[in-house]
């Protein structure tokens, strides 16, 4: 493992962030990496929106 390699796992344990596999429909997921682009927007912040949404959701029902 290279210096950096090394760098980035520690600062993303430090930091609490985790990676998530998800298993998707190929033409869903080219559709999206494309709208991605379009918009000029990140993947993961479209998943962090959605989850942050679910979240606030979920509150309002208890």
């Amino acid at each position: 493992m290279n210096s950096q390699t090394r760098a980035t796992a520690k600062y993303r344990k430090n930091a609490g962030i985790l990676s998530k596999t998800i298993r998707i429909p190929k033409v869903l997921n080219d559709e999206f990496v494309v709208a991605c682009k379009t918009l000029n927007i990140s993947q993961s912040s479209v998943f962090i929106n959605a989850m942050k949404r679910i979240i606030e959701e979920a509150k309002n029902v208890q």
